[in-house]
């Protein structure tokens, strides 16, 4: 009797030991946090271009292969002007990124950034943080790449941009190198927004002002919006600046901003007056968290809001046929009108839309009062939730 007790008791050890190795062995961080992590099972039941490829060649890490930013396995997600790409590209909004997959042992990078912070990811890992700096600069990110297998690249821009969008000149890998064809989500997600959304001051750690707060202490990568696509596997573009309102800024009086979000969510770069061609990101959804800033400096007429609020929508709409629009309510200065807005959207027979609420969220009083860390991932469960039952995902 004893003996059976001991087999049952030995097959039941061995079973949770063997869960448990498969669970470590499958686990890679999440893009942009150290702290969550999603399993390799699900990102290639969601698309098996995730998956490395194994590699057949022999690379010189002594010579270098030059890549120009027009090369044409470059996969721009977030919005970039390529206008003169064999040159350089330059990019504004914050969580803009690319994806590159490489061969090689190493990875180097040529950028001008003198406002933000760049990140880059390699296989989901984050390889680097690089700092601002005037003037162009080349930068090692890895030299110690298994040249057995691809790796998955994505630089990222951490932080809003100030005065200038930055740059990035050329991508370089080993002697012999070349791109392979980067993997790309099927599932891709708009996220618009101001400061809430771009993470401004979320990760201060000391007493934060502008235009710090926007730049050292945002990391959009561990914002609510950032989670959210990566909890989904989804791509994803943020179109958010901070102080930004759907028809008055924050500063603004009761007249109507030129650069409200109204008018900017059509640019390549806020503030600059190329347009966005829609089509080089076809969204699945939209969603939509503004009017802190509207009602900031006091009341507002509703219909002012909720006017913008539907040149927005029908924007969307336009420009991007089939695209569901999901609606943020917070606080208690501008969710009653966004709410009645979908109803009346809802009763008028639109079935393209819905509305949620987002529940205060835990704030860092060293980045001004804004959602910190924590915060965000406090709002990305109900964003999540939200955006399943609008998407069936």
């Amino acid at each position: 009797m004893n003996r059976k007790i001991y087999k049952i008791l030995g097959v039941f050890i061995i079973s949770v030991l063997v869960v448990c190795l498969w669970e470590t062995r499958v686990s890679l961080p999440v893009l942009g946090s150290t702290h969550q992590s999603v399993s390799v099972a699900s990102t290639v039941a969601a698309s098996d271009s995730f998956a490395p490829v194994a590699i057949h060649k022999r690379f010189d890490p002594a010579s270098e292969t030059t890549l120009l930013m027009s090369h044409p396995k470059i996969k721009y997600i977030g919005r970039f002007d390529q206008s003169n790409a064999s040159t350089s590209v330059r990019w504004g909004w914050p969580g803009s990124y690319f994806r590159v997959r490489i061969e090689g042992t190493s990875f180097k990078i040529a950028l001008a950034e003198p406002d933000n912070h760049t990140l880059v990811f390699i296989d989901g890992v984050k390889r680097a943080d690089i700092p601002p700096k005037r003037g162009k600069q080349k930068v090692m990110v890895a030299a110690d790449l298994d040249p057995n297998w691809s790796h998955d690249v994505v630089v990222y821009k951490r932080s809003e941009y100030a005065a200038d969008p930055g740059r990035i000149y050329n991508l370089f890998l080993d002697g012999g190198a070349t791109l392979l064809s980067a993997p790309e989500h099927d599932r891709k997600i708009v996220f618009v927004g101001d400061s809430f959304t771009a993470g401004y001051g979320n990760i201060a750690t000391s007493q934060t002002s502008f235009p710090d707060s926007m730049t050292h202490d945002e990391d959009t990568s561990q914002t609510y919006a950032a989670y959210s696509a990566n909890r989904l596997n989804a791509d994803y573009q943020i179109i958010a600046t901070s102080g930004t309102g759907i028809f008055r800024n924050r500063t603004a009086s009761l007249s109507q901003s030129p650069d409200s979000m109204a008018n900017e969510y059509i640019r390549v770069i806020s503030g600059l007056t190329a347009s966005y061609d829609f089509s080089q990101f076809e969204a699945d959804l939209v969603h939509i968290f503004v009017g802190l800033n509207d009602y900031a400096e006091g009341d507002l007429p509703t219909d002012d809001y909720i006017g913008n609020y539907l040149k927005l929508i029908n924007g969307f709409r336009d420009r991007n046929p089939g695209i569901k629009i999901l609606c943020a309510g917070f606080g208690d200065r501008f969710a009653d009108s966004v709410a009645a807005m979908v109803a009346a959207e809802k009763t008028a027979g639109k079935t393209d839309i819905e509305y949620y609420f987002l529940p205060d969220m835990e704030l860092n009083p060293l980045g001004d009062w804004h959602p910190s860390v924590q915060g965000h991932r406090t709002a990305a469960a109900y964003a999540t939730a939200a955006i399943q039952d609008v998407m069936n995902w």
